[in-house]
């Protein structure tokens, strides 16, 4: 079930209240996402915070996933729906989770661009010492790999995406550049993102063919 926040004015009859769409509300959050002030657009008058509350008419809190997409894009759209609960719990939608997986999605574009000449070139086969940064990395790949197969198969698909953007962060805390990367390094990073991008594939595909 997918719930959403809510918003209404109270109503002209006593305890009746006016449910106001998510979209005509201008919101301001804190650094946790909680709401510190909400507005209508059209007026600029507080409106009153309810609860998180089924999607419905009746709560007027549907969210159109075209606008969504059309804003952040279909995989980052699916990446935050799939990352941001259990499929059999309630999907707390807030535009804020969205903001987070499109910045994930940036982030393993950056990499690969930055990384894609010196990949290029980089050995198919493992051959030589490993250095203990590239052996570190290749721990992560393979356990990234095991943790995001089980996951799937298991339909816990959030899980499985915070894998992934974990191996994301072993590639940035990597201290090797392009330009200097020996050999070994240049082996593991392309065995990561060649591992990260295929099992990106099921949930952004767009980026991931790209």
């Amino acid at each position: 079930m997918v719930v959403a926040e809510t918003f209404y004015r109270e109503g002209e009859e006593a305890g009746s209240k006016v449910y106001i769409n998510p979209a005509e509300v201008d919101v301001v959050r804190d650094e946790k996402g909680r709401i510190q002030q909400a507005t209508l657009v059209k007026d600029g008058q507080p409106v009153t915070v309810g609860p998180f509350e089924k999607m419905s008419k009746s709560s007027n809190n549907g969210v159109d996933p075209n606008e969504m997409i059309g804003a952040y894009g279909a995989d980052a759209t699916r990446l935050f729906i799939l990352f941001a609960a259990p499929v059999e719990n309630d999907l707390r939608w807030q535009e804020t989770g969205i903001d987070g997986t499109q910045r994930f999605l940036r982030r393993v574009y950056s990499f690969v661009y930055r990384w894609r000449e010196a990949l290029s070139g980089a050995p198919q086969e493992a051959a030589g010492e490993f250095s203990d940064a590239a052996k570190a990395l290749r721990h992560e790949t393979h356990r990234t790999i095991e943790r995001v197969t089980n996951d799937f198969e298991g339909l816990r698909y959030n899980t499985a995406v915070a894998a992934l953007m974990e191996l994301l962060n072993e590639l940035y805390d990597l201290k090797s550049q392009p330009g200097s990367a020996s050999p070994s390094e240049l082996f593991a990073v392309r065995e990561a993102v060649e591992a990260m991008v295929l099992m990106l594939a099921p949930f952004a595909p767009h980026v991931a063919e790209e």
